[in-house]
C-alpha cells in the first residue's frame, strides 16, 4: 500500500506521468500512468501503426455540414439509442475473452479437441464495413419492440 501512495504522491508532486508497456490478451499495448485524486490512472495508447490520420478517414473527408440527414433518419436514431438508455449493471457485462479461453482450457485439460477458428467471422466483417444504417436502425427498433412486448405483463380480465 505505501509503495503505490508514494508512486502517486511523487508523480503528483513533479507533475510527471509514467509511459510503459503492458501485455493484455496477447498483445502489448502502451500505457500511461498519471495521478488523479487519491489514485493512479491507466490509460491505454495507440502505436503509431494503428492510428490513421484524418485524411485518412473516408468518412471524415467530406464536411458535417453537407450530409443533411432527414428528421424521420434523425429521429429513429434518437429513438433507438432512449430505447438502449439504461441503469449501468457491472454484473450484465462479462469477459467474454476470458470466459472462452477458460472453457478451452478446461477442455484441453479433461483431454477433449479444441477447435480455434482462423479465420474472422463473416458477420464481424459485415458489421465493421456498414453503408447504409437506416435498415440497422429500423430492424433494431423493431426488435426492441418485438422483446417489449414479450416482456409487458399480461393483463387478466376478472
Amino acid at each position: 500500500e505505501k509503495s503505490y501512495h508514494l508512486l502517486r504522491q511523487a508523480m503528483e508532486k513533479t507533475q510527471m506521468c509514467a509511459l510503459g508497456q503492458l501485455v493484455m490478451r496477447q498483445k502489448n499495448h502502451l500505457a500511461l500512468m498519471f495521478p488523479r485524486g487519491d489514485y493512479i490512472v491507466v490509460e491505454l495508447l495507440r502505436y503509431p501503426h494503428s492510428i490513421i490520420q484524418a485524411h485518412e478517414a473516408p468518412y471524415l473527408k467530406k464536411d458535417p455540414k453537407q450530409f443533411k440527414i432527414p428528421k424521420k433518419e434523425l429521429d429513429m436514431a434518437v429513438q433507438l439509442i432512449k430505447t438502449m438508455q439504461g441503469q449501468w449493471n457491472p454484473e450484465e457485462y462479462g469477459d467474454n475473452y476470458y470466459e472462452e479461453v477458460m472453457e478451452l482450457i478446461n477442455k484441453k485439460i479433461k483431454g477433449k479437441k479444441v477447435h480455434v477458428a482462423k479465420e474472422v467471422s463473416k458477420t464481424s466483417a459485415e458489421a465493421s464495413n456498414v453503408r447504409d444504417i437506416m435498415p440497422l436502425l429500423r430492424k433494431s427498433l423493431e426488435a426492441k419492440k418485438q422483446k417489449s412486448k414479450r416482456e409487458a405483463p399480461s393483463k387478466k380480465r376478472a
